[in-house]
């Protein structure tokens, strides 16, 4: 091995990579509980599977887009290759040398000989480590593919066995990706502000350029686990048939993977330095790090004013899951032009007043008999655009039984309309629900704040016959659920009839 392989091979040593591996296997056919699925079908490995899954920690996912045409003995799982055990049972990440790519091959020709196979619905897809990816929200991977079109690195992979691996209609495509690198650099040309420069670079290479160019089917992808994603061979497993040509298609596509990851390898040497518009990913790290420190006292009030609103109206277990949820939402946008407003006290003021609008208005909602399902759960997050700030909350799968809800529409037309609250997928039982007139909620209000949600033998309550009548011919919610519809003052009780005749009334 001469001294220019010798350096390629120590730089794409650097490197960590893993592998997803959607395959074909064998099941367990005992008949033991846990081993099929409601359908009937295998859900669990056979034991010699199994031992060739336990011998190397192979860690697999449902994969439930894999065709099956024999699901009694066989089923379709995804593995994923990258964190292996040695022979002494320790746990280690592979990092792309030829000798952790030997393993791999050793691992699927294993699991080839133990009956697994692959069919033209399952795919092989790699992750490279970067370095701190993890701690910069996918900002050294999409700054890597910036780099990657500016130097035509990935010509050389355009097509692996002369199948494309860039496709135009399906696939997001290579020059969609250019395009957006393109319009990233266009804008960093118009902005003379260094700072500005810093901020818009940040913002746009946490969010992948915010183009939607990166998804989860491009064939590059800055993926949320902190890797870059390499969505290969494409189109190649329908042309192939048995096991012995499917191992040795996998083996040659290791090859392949292996010479891109020495060329992420040598790129890492440049990438910290390689300057965009006076912008290069060692100032937007430095950027970064230096402002997550003043934004963090700045999240803290957020996350008070959150606490403040809305643990008193839930239960400790589901509060506690909610904070959760949140926290991780607001911390992901710290260092973008969201942050800035954190400082501003317009902002927190008119976010206070909506969370305790918001915390009021589900409150009766709220409480602890409410969420018995073990999914039920609230789920907040901030609004990510920064022209339109405030606090969006959705609550999932809550039980109510004999209850009565007075409907504010003033309220729930802010929250619902403007804020894009809502209850979804809840039932209510035996309850009351009391409105006002009508026309005094915004259309669509009352569809969409129940979304998903099952009414039996529920009541809708209003002031006088005609708004009984409006909301019924207007709200669909009331229709689609057969509600008893009261009006308050004669108490005459109308139900709703469905079928052909819909728009008309009868007295019960």
């Amino acid at each position: 091995m001469n001294h220019k392989e010798i350096i390629k091979e120590a730089t794409a040593g650097e490197i960590t990579v893993g592998f997803e591996l959607e395959i074909i296997i064998p099941g367990d056919e005992s008949g033991e509980v846990g081993t099929r699925n409601e359908d009937g079908h295998l859900a669990k490995a056979a034991p010699h599977i199994q031992r060739i899954i336990d011998k190397y920690g192979l860690v697999e996912h449902e994969e439930l887009s894999l065709k099956v045409d024999s699901p009694y003995t066989h089923y379709g799982t995804e593995f994923d290759i990258g964190l292996i055990k040695d022979e002494n049972g320790a746990s280690a990440r592979l990092t792309a040398t030829p000798a952790n790519f030997v393993k791999v091959a050793t691992i699927i020709k294993e699991l080839f000989d133990a009956g697994g196979f692959t069919n033209e619905s399952c795919g092989f897809h790699a992750h490279f480590g970067l370095g701190q990816i993890e701690k910069t929200s996918g900002m050294d991977t999409t700054w890597f593919i910036i780099y990657a079109m500016d130097n035509n690195l990935l010509e050389p992979f355009y097509y692996f066995n002369d199948i494309p691996q860039f496709d135009e209609k399906d696939y997001a495509s290579i020059n969609d990706t250019k395009e957006a690198v393109e319009q990233f650099r266009g804008t960093l040309e118009l902005l003379s502000d260094e700072e500005n420069k810093l901020m818009h670079a940040y913002d746009q290479t946490v969010n992948k350029l915010a183009m939607g160019t990166f998804e989860k089917y491009n064939v590059l992808n800055p993926h949320m686990q902190g890797t870059l994603e390499w969505r290969g061979l494409r189109g190649a497993l329908d042309q192939i048939g048995g096991v012995k040509k499917n191992y040795s298609m996998l083996v040659d596509y290791l090859k392949f993977v292996y010479k891109f990851a020495r060329v992420l390898g040598q790129a890492q040497r440049n990438l910290l330095d390689y300057e965009i518009e006076g912008v290069s990913l060692r100032k937007l790290k430095k950027f970064y790090f230096t402002n997550r420190q003043k934004q963090k006292g700045n999240i803290d009030v957020i996350l008070n004013l959150f606490r403040q609103s809305f643990e008193p109206i839930m239960p400790a277990e589901k509060y506690k899951q909610a904070f959760a949820t949140f926290t991780k939402k607001i911390a992901l946008r710290a260092g973008e032009s969201l942050a800035k407003q954190y400082t501003e006290k317009s902002y927190l003021y008119a976010l206070s007043k909506q969370m305790q609008r918001g915390a009021n208005a589900l409150k009766q909602f709220g409480g602890n008999l409410a969420w018995s399902s073990p999914e039920s759960r609230m789920i907040p997050r901030l609004r990510p655009n920064i022209d339109d700030p405030g606090i969006e909350i959705d609550v999932y799968d809550l039980m109510f039984d004999e209850q009565l809800f007075t409907i504010d529409p003033k309220t729930w037309n802010e929250l619902v309309n403007d804020h894009n609250w809502g209850i979804w997928n809840s039932i209510f039982n035996q309850c009351q629900l009391a409105f006002k007139s009508p026309r005094l909620y915004s259309k669509g209000t009352m569809h969409h704040m129940f979304t998903d949600c099952m009414f039996t033998d529920c009541i809708a309550i209003f002031e006088n016959l005609q708004d009984a009548d409006d909301a019924v011919y207007d709200w669909h919610f009331l229709r689609e659920n057969e509600f008893t519809v009261y009006e308050t003052k004669t108490r005459m009780t109308w139900r709703w009839a469905p079928g052909p005749n819909s728009r008309k009334w009868f007295q019960s």
